[in-house]
């Protein structure tokens, strides 16, 4: 085969958790993920391009593909991309961020208690007639990487994710990854090692995999998830459905 498909790695085997503030966010979110000396690196396992899910409590709840570091394939590692996930899925990054549309939803559609009340108390109790657009809070002008999406899931987990159950969350998050084996560097011939090698693996063997297996098993956290997303796709499930598209032929430049 091309391809090999390593996992599950619970983030506690992956990382260790530090506290990491900044003002006027949220109280939970004061969680930065480093990895643990074991992983750091480019490990082989995590090596080159692929295809990873994430998971919590068994459960798919993202997609996403690692085409490789400093726009090579072949080199670095997909953990790059997972310690970001860890704690921004579960809102305990200081980092967090929304659009104010996005956090309007949260605000009107989730359930009452946390992390929503933390939230609200941020941003005030008459935001509705000063507009969300005009509150200077860092989670509303730090960018957009948090969606309501990724809130809903973090607030369907919050028995794991909540401060307190860090231990909870090392536990019940956890990673598979997929990746094409460096046996197949050949099929980029002369783009092998160099950006338009990079494009050309994101574009032709990663892209189309990904949207496949995000149409199919609609996980919460992608963005691509427009309608009502699944709670029922394990680990094995995954590995699965995952194992047949990296089976598929791969192209040559």
């Amino acid at each position: 085969m091309n391809f090999e498909i390593n996992g599950p790695y619970s983030a506690d085997e992956l990382f260790r958790l530090r506290e990491d503030t900044k003002q006027d966010q949220p109280s939970f979110a004061n969680l930065h993920a480093d990895l643990k000396d074991a992983w750091k690196g480019s490990p082989e396992a995590l090596r080159g391009p692929g295809i990873y899910g994430v998971f919590c409590k068994g459960t798919l709840a993202y997609v996403g593909v690692y085409t490789g570091n400093k726009r090579q394939t072949f080199v670095g590692s997909a953990i790059d991309r997972w310690f970001k996930h860890l704690t921004y899925f579960s809102l305990r990054s200081p980092k967090i961020s929304f659009s104010p549309r996005n956090m309007q939803r949260v605000l009107k559609e989730l359930p009452d208690g946390e992390p929503k009340r933390v939230f609200a108390e941020l941003v005030g109790a008459d935001w509705e007639s000063v507009g969300l657009k005009k509150i200077q809070v860092p989670f509303l002008t730090g960018g957009t990487s948090c969606t309501y999406n990724k809130a809903k899931f973090a607030t369907q987990n919050w028995d794991v994710f909540a401060p307190g159950r860090e231990a909870a969350m090392m536990s019940e998050v956890s990673f598979v990854y997929a990746r094409f084996l460096p046996q197949t560097a050949p099929l980029l011939k002369t783009l092998a090692g160099t950006p338009e090698g990079y494009n050309w693996v994101k574009k032709h063997w990663l892209r189309s995999r990904e949207h496949h297996l995000i149409k199919t098993l609609r996980p919460i956290c992608n963005s691509e998830t427009k309608k009502e997303h699944r709670d029922d796709v394990s680990v094995s499930e995954f590995i699965t459905e995952l194992h047949t598209e990296m089976a598929k032929p791969l192209a040559a430049a």
